[in-house]
């Protein structure tokens, strides 16, 4: 009989690595209505609330080239930490900013060594650490062992750029990435991903890859196909697109990790921020 895979099921709201609150809410939300079947090991990273009464996009101090350092450096040693003692053979991410991935996706590439990744995001998140502070925008540099600062020290291993494919991106494909030829020669467009799938399942099989983490940022649909997110892309998927993908990944490939990120549910930060301002929700020696 076969082994049941290990399934982590991993909650991890961070929202300082692109310094917007609302990633925590979102990741919330999304722990609520993903599913959580009984055979998943769930567990949560720790993430702190922001400042009373801040929302949106915050300024935080810099340390290392990274804003939120010490609390970005802290959430992704709790993570891998966390992992580590699961020890499970799949995870399941629900984010939170896009540096979420990249403890759970490090951890897959340490146990198969057939390993890939598929990022699909409307950015590359390869940006170099001296011109982004923020981690949310430089996971892949990150996972992929290009980042200049000490986070990437905290993993046990990184995943090789020339093992990435990314689908999706159309922005901020500029040149302050850290590997901008990688990129683009390994980048499958909107409109090719759209006709097939297949597109992006002949490139992974390119690179010899069995087993599979397929990163999920939200912004990677149209603005007009999906509105819950930091900063919209036209000229995006579909969700027909998106679910036709992620059925081909899974019937190609062995899909061990994905992780959904980057999810903003709209309006309901402020809706939040005005009730908690009425008398009935503060504490009583605050009211009136």
């Amino acid at each position: 009989m076969a082994k049941t895979p290990r399934t982590l099921r991993l909650s991890f709201p961070q929202w300082q690595g692109g310094d917007i609150t609302g990633y925590r809410l979102g990741a919330m939300v999304l722990n609520q209505l993903l599913p959580a079947p009984g055979h998943m090991m769930s567990e949560a990273v720790a993430v702190p609330l922001a400042p009373a009464g801040r929302t949106g996009l915050l300024a935080s101090d810099e340390e290392n080239l990274t804003s939120s350092y010490g609390q970005v450096h802290a959430q992704l040693q709790q993570a891998v930490n966390i992992i580590t003692r699961a020890d499970p053979d799949r995870i399941l991410t629900i984010g939170g900013d896009c540096a979420v991935s990249i403890a759970p996706f490090a951890w897959l590439a340490s146990k198969y060594p057939e390993f890939g990744v598929v990022w699909v995001d409307a950015h590359p998140d390869m940006w170099a650490a001296d011109a982004q502070p923020h981690a949310n925008a430089r996971a892949a540099s990150i996972l992929s062992g290009q980042d200049a600062t000490e986070l990437g020290t905290l993993l046990p291993t990184t995943v090789p750029a020339d093992k990435f494919v990314w689908v999706g991106t159309r922005a901020e494909v500029v040149p302050q990435l850290v590997d901008l030829d990688r990129v683009w020669s390994n980048r499958v467009r909107v409109d090719e991903v759209e006709t097939s799938p297949r597109t992006v399942v002949e490139r992974l099989r390119r690179k010899g890859v069995r087993q599979i983490a397929v990163h999920f940022d939200l912004d990677v649909l149209d603005a007009d196909e999906f509105h819950g997110v930091a900063v919209g892309e036209d000229a995006g998927m579909t969700w027909k697109g998106i679910a036709a993908l992620l059925q081909s990944l899974d019937e190609e490939f062995e899909l061990v990790g994905l992780t959904v990120a980057e999810h903003i549910p709209e309006g309901l930060e402020t809706l939040r921020e005005i009730i908690s301002s009425t008398s009935l929700i503060r504490p009583s020696s605050d009211a009136h």
